[in-house]
């Protein structure tokens, strides 16, 4: 399946790049960023499995798949330790 390798890859790395905005180091911010998006995936993908068998629906894989997706990515890069040396707004180095 494409789409959701795509996506999911997608979803975490845009929360690798909002946790990098916020503060993160990049190299702990891409790791978790990634890895929370296939685990929050992979999660409610099981969910969403059991819930399509329930109803006979096929629908609802996809759906909390990527909603768990961001979840997951969001949390893990929201843990993702900070930088230690504050970034100078621009014009006000010594």
């Amino acid at each position: 399946m494409v789409f959701p390798t795509a996506s999911v890859t997608v979803i975490g790395l845009l929360a690798a790049l909002l946790a990098i905005l916020l503060g993160g180091r990049p190299g702990p911010s891409l790791i978790r960023g990634f890895l929370g998006a296939w685990v929050g995936f992979t999660a409610g993908a099981v969910a969403g499995v059991l819930i399509d068998a329930i109803l006979q629906t096929g629908v609802y894989l996809a759906v909390i798949g990527h909603v768990a997706a961001a979840l997951g990515a969001l949390v893990a890069g929201a843990s993702s330790p900070r930088s230690i040396t504050p970034v100078p707004e621009p014009g006000t180095e010594p």
